[in-house]
């Protein structure tokens, strides 16, 4: 119900973006079990998207939802996390969905992680081509490490949206910011009551 509302009803990310242009190309970082893919799939008939889920539980349920709304043919879908650098990323709480993350906080580290492959930004624009419309990052605190691993490629990437953690990594929003602005972007922090924290990042011309 929560991913129904944040995605579909409420549009959180969809609503800082700016229409992608037609045949563009979208990076869904922390893709879950599809949501915000398949929102944007629908919406945007000719979008391409790359979409990067490291729990493998939500992985399988991933590829089963773009098998039953026939968008193989336009979603590349990879059991990878995005992070710094190329690697691997522990990841705690797998056996849930919305929770799974790298980065614990007190009792999330009980039990053992799933070691999961990770790539940078860069393996993950370099796959989508090098010239990204829409990057969408939702990565459970690791979305400054991300960003910083990726600033060498960051202007490649038009528009980006993202959810920011600060109870998991205190310190990443101004870290993303740092990061963005350096690049070239103008940065901006979104907070509602129905969507949470979210940053918007644009390009600079």
């Amino acid at each position: 119900m929560f991913l129904f509302f944040e995605i579909f009803a409420n549009a959180c990310y969809l609503r800082q973006l700016t229409t992608p242009p037609p045949g563009a190309t979208l990076i869904d970082i922390g893709a879950n079990i599809g949501a915000f893919t398949l929102d944007s799939a629908t919406r945007f008939p000719s979008l391409q998207i790359d979409a990067y889920e490291p729990n493998p539980r939500a992985f399988r349920i991933l590829e089963e939802n773009i098998a039953a709304n026939r968008l193989e043919s336009r979603v590349r879908a990879y059991p990878e996390a995005v992070g710094r650098s190329q690697g691997f990323l522990d990841l705690w709480g797998s056996a849930g969905s919305l929770a799974a993350t790298g980065y614990p906080r007190g009792t999330e580290a009980s039990g053992s992680p799933a070691r999961c492959p990770m790539v940078d930004l860069g393996v993950a624009l370099a796959r989508a081509g090098g010239d990204v419309s829409v990057l969408k990052i939702d990565a459970e605190g690791a979305e400054a490490d991300i960003v910083e691993g990726g600033r060498d490629v960051l202007r490649s990437v038009a528009q980006v949206v993202g959810e920011y953690h600060e109870d998991r990594v205190p310190g990443v929003l101004d870290r993303c910011r740092t990061a963005f602005e350096q690049s070239g972007f103008a940065f901006t922090v979104v907070n509602t009551r129905r969507c949470g924290p979210l940053f918007r990042a644009r390009r600079l011309r």
